[in-house]
């Protein structure tokens, strides 16, 4: 049997002349062993496998190649990525035929995942997915955050830190989704994150990562995560962390920026926005009342002057009738004692008697009604000034209202962030019960000798699961 192998050996080796051919396959799955990477590879044509061959990619070889290529390599030797090998052939007499990889063309990659990249694009095209979530409506006020990110992500720490130490000293709510945001595990980490964020009280769901090759973000470009964003019931926001290529998560989401930091600054100043503008009516409210006091002072000045106007002509107006009457009176009196040639002295006494009492019964009434008139013109002056300052008190007491109202509910929300903490929730002695990064919250997670992590306040320690049994109320209990 060695001879045969050696033999079957020693022909590859003439056919081949230790020559070097570039191999197009797609990778099944990769595994590290000391430094080495052992690849299964295969072609296929659809869902037909046409062939299946082992190959391995020695450690002095994955040192140059990391060089050359930096961390596109990683992004390349994942399964299920389409790749170009430049590999030489080699049989071992007791390893069989393998491949020794020398190289890799890293465009044949991206060409490929460029492919999947547009026919991702047309499928959502074609569903009308792309403006669904856009269609969504923003609050005007984003406060309430739910972040789908690593916790260990370059961009995670700029994010949290550029938005709570913003110069406005606007408050925000942030809970923190985590998911794997590159390698084999991204994909359906990320779709779990945002389908878990729909349950969460928030304004709007927030998709960040740091910087990356076009290799690192190719899990945005997938149809699953596209699909989920596209049906969040949320706005979601994407700052994945790179300038030029857009991925097809950035063109679903309802607003894309470019940076997690960007991302920040954008909802700061989407805060700023409203803030400025409830400023502006604020003082629109209060140039209008003035201006609207201003108005009523100059309506009653016009009034009260066009009363003592007209009452000023009355009293000309009665003044000259009198006179006039006056006049008629003597001139009569006049003729009547020449026709008549003189009346009696005394018929004459009376007349001239009856005259200066009617004379001073009208002007008694003219004085009585000038006394009325201006009383009846203070009157009215004084109700309006009254008017005027009642309508001044109700302006001011509901702008203090409306000041009291905004400060009363920022401190009730202040507080309440403050009682929710779960710095605050560990203090009175609860806990966080954890089997890996998942939190115990249901019987069924928890099984007999199943190892969890039990978090309090100041201290965590570690268990063994004795036995899981209902709570004598009813409730279940573990």
């Amino acid at each position: 049997m060695f001879q045969l192998c050696e033999s079957i050996s020693n022909v590859l080796k003439k056919a081949t002349g230790n020559r070097k051919f570039w191999v197009s396959c797609e990778i099944v799955r990769v595994n590290e062993r000391r430094g080495h990477r052992y690849i299964e590879l295969v072609d296929m044509d659809g869902d037909d496998e046409l062939a299946r061959m082992s190959a391995v990619l020695w450690s002095s070889a994955w040192k140059i190649l990391h060089t050359k290529y930096g961390a596109d390599l990683n992004a390349i030797l994942e399964s299920g990525k389409k790749v170009l090998l430049e590999c030489s052939i080699d049989f071992h007499e007791v390893y069989g035929l393998k491949l020794q990889v020398s190289d890799i063309d890293p465009m044949y990659t991206i060409g490929d995942l460029e492919s999947k990249k547009r026919a991702t694009l047309e499928k959502i095209k074609k569903e009308n997915l792309l403006q669904k979530n856009a269609s969504l409506k923003l609050p005007l006020v984003i406060k309430r955050i739910a972040i789908i990110s690593s916790q260990q992500a370059a961009g995670y720490e700029d994010f949290v830190n550029h938005l709570t130490l913003n110069t406005y000293g606007y408050g925000f709510s942030l809970m923190l989704v985590e998911a794997a945001v590159q390698g084999v595990a991204a994909e359906q980490e990320i779709c779990s994150a945002i389908a878990r964020a729909q349950d969460y009280e928030v304004d709007a769901i927030v998709i960040i990562r740091g910087g990356g090759s076009r290799l690192d973000l190719e899990v945005f470009n997938t149809y699953s995560i596209a699909n989920a964003i596209a049906h969040s019931r949320l706005p979601v926001i994407s700052g994945i962390g790179h300038e030029s290529d857009e991925t097809v998560a950035d063109l679903v989401a309802h607003t894309r920026q470019k940076t997690p930091t960007a991302v920040a600054h954008y909802i700061i100043e989407n805060n700023l926005n409203f803030d400025s503008k409830m400023q502006w009516a604020f003082e629109r409210i209060h140039k209008e009342a003035k201006l609207l006091l201003g108005n009523t002072n100059e309506k009653l000045k016009l009034a009260g002057e066009k009363f003592h106007r007209k009452v000023q002509s009355k009293l000309i107006r009665e003044s000259g009738q009198l006179d006039r009457q006056k006049d008629r009176l003597i001139n009569g009196s006049r003729h009547f004692f020449i026709a008549r040639d003189r009346l009696n002295e005394k018929l004459s006494n009376q007349i001239e008697k009856n005259s200066q009492r009617l004379i001073s019964l009208q002007a008694g009434k003219l004085v009585a009604l000038k006394d009325k008139l201006g009383m009846l013109s203070l009157r009215f002056i004084s109700d309006q000034e009254e008017e005027r300052l009642a309508e001044s008190k109700r302006l001011k007491q509901a702008s203090l209202n409306r000041l009291k109202q905004e400060a009363l509910f920022q401190k009730q929300a202040a507080s309440l962030l403050k009682l929710v903490h779960p710095d605050n929730i560990l203090k009175k002695g609860f806990a966080i019960v954890k089997s890996g990064t998942e939190i115990i919250t249901k019987e069924q997670d928890l099984k007999k000798g199943q190892q969890i992590q039990v978090s309090f306040y100041t201290f965590e320690a570690e268990a063994v699961v004795e036995k899981v049994k209902p709570k004598k109320d009813g409730k279940k209990s573990s």
